[in-house]
């Protein structure tokens, strides 16, 4: 396939150039103003990397913690129509039986392969996080870190966890975090109450990122910044929900400023309600009522998770956080494939990398997707 674009995101920036694939991985770039006769006309649409969303629960009615080819089946089809080629199903604190259950149903669809977007692989959310902030995530399920038992999750999980997220406060977090490094898991940090030394250790021992900045931890005080303060300043990748309810105008402005353009993430944290209806779902073992968007505890109301699309996301980043489209676009692909390790496969177009790439208009509205080559939504 040969594509031509008047706006294909190339070293950071949009410029006219075209593309050429050959079976599933990107052979050429050619910055030219001028398209070719047997190049595809993509003129007038933003041609992008494809997106990653490294932080999703559930979406189309579907959920991860369902342990079903089926769910995670729609959650990929859904996925994939707005922009997301590779995307980590994330469970929820949940009884440990259940959390294996998703792990291994994680583990063989991705043996068995999925319709639309792929799976990287899981991310584990809980059960190791503080009562305190526990935000979504039942309090009855919430436990302190035992290192046999981290063993045996990530047995379950047979190779395939990508990413865990752990309270760093928690006892024996340091050594949870050497354990999962040493069996190539990277570690996040967060519905936590730690204070900023205990961020700093643990990032020290091999974290690198912090969840959903402003949810799920303490707020900023000017005598104990703690995770928050830490993901403002500190070199490490930051997670953000840029939906409009999990943090309103100004703190994404300020998180814009703070941190480092190649240091953002947007993520989705979508639940099943993602492309549906407003009305009532589970989130885990939680019961969620959506309204007008918003999905909220049905007992307590604090925010279960989202119904955020990736594409939404980054137009809110625009829009919201006064974030330039080149930086923006970082955020959603070259930023969380570094986080997680496959910056070799994605996350730019280059050649030698996958051959996924997605054509978004003016809105950010996806148009066009194709992953390893093949074309997998065509709205054009």
């Amino acid at each position: 396939m040969k594509l031509w674009s008047d706006r294909v995101f190339l070293n950071g920036t949009l410029m006219p150039a075209a593309i050429e694939t050959d079976g599933s991985f990107i052979t050429g770039v050619s910055p030219r103003d001028q398209r070719l006769d047997d190049e595809l006309d993509f003129s007038g649409l933003r041609i992008l990397p494809g997106f990653i969303d490294s932080h999703i629960h559930g979406c189309a009615g579907a959920d991860t913690m369902d342990a079903s080819y089926e769910a995670l089946n729609a959650m990929s089809s859904y996925l994939v129509r707005h922009g997301v080629t590779t995307f980590c199903p994330t469970t929820v604190t949940a009884p440990m039986d259940k959390i294996h259950r998703a792990l291994r149903n994680v583990k063989d669809t991705m043996v068995k392969g999925v319709d639309g977007a792929r799976i990287l692989g899981s991310n584990v959310e809980g059960p190791y996080i503080t009562v305190e902030h526990k935000g979504a995530h039942p309090e009855a399920f919430i436990r302190e870190i035992d290192l046999e038992e981290l063993e045996s999750l990530i047995d379950a999980a047979d190779g395939t966890i990508n990413t865990m997220t752990i309270a760093p406060e928690q006892p024996d977090a340091i050594q949870a975090i050497a354990l999962l490094r040493s069996r190539g898991i990277r570690v996040s940090l967060g519905h936590s109450s730690a204070t900023a030394p205990q961020v700093d250790a643990a990032l020290a021992s091999g974290a690198n990122t912090i969840v959903h900045l402003y949810n799920g931890m303490a707020q900023l005080h000017h005598r104990d910044p703690g995770l928050l303060g830490a993901a403002l300043i500190r070199d490490c990748y930051t997670e953000l929900i840029c939906d409009g309810f999990h943090a309103k105008t100004l703190p994404i402005q300020i998180a814009a400023r703070c941190k480092a353009a190649d240091r953002m993430i947007l993520i989705t944290d979508c639940m099943r309600a993602g492309g549906m209806p407003d009305g009532e779902y589970l989130l885990g073992e939680l019961d969620v009522r959506v309204v007008d968007g918003a999905a909220y505890l049905k007992v307590g109301g604090s925010l279960a998770g989202s119904t955020l699309s990736l594409d939404k996301a980054l137009y809110n980043y625009q829009a919201l956080g006064l974030v330039n489209f080149d930086t923006a676009v970082l955020a959603v692909t070259a930023n969380p494939a570094a986080a997680l390790g496959i910056s070799n496969q994605v996350g730019s177009l280059t050649p030698g990398k996958r051959a996924d790439i997605i054509a978004v208009d003016n809105d950010c509205t996806v148009q066009f997707v194709t992953m390893d080559g093949e074309v997998k939504f065509n709205a054009c």
